[in-house]
């Protein structure tokens, strides 16, 4: 038998990041400043490219906007 899977529909996983930024006001309780989205919480991904962002937002997180990868601010 054949058979045929399309995969024609991907859709970002922002549930996490959702949760945790409903409550502002918890998260300035407990001294969380930002919470950043990397990975498929921005867009579908392969694996490869969620595993850069993470290392890319590591190397960066100290920076003026760590959202923004420096290679795009320069």
């Amino acid at each position: 038998m054949d058979s045929v899977v399309l995969v024609t529909q991907r859709l970002s996983r922002s549930t996490l990041y959702d949760e945790l930024t409903r409550n502002s006001e918890s998260l300035e309780e407990n001294g969380i400043t930002r919470v950043l989205r990397i990975g498929d919480c921005l867009e579908p991904r392969v694996t490869a490219e969620s595993v850069f962002d993470g290392h890319r937002l590591a190397r960066e997180i100290d920076t003026s906007d760590p959202a923004v990868p420096l290679w795009i601010r320069s």
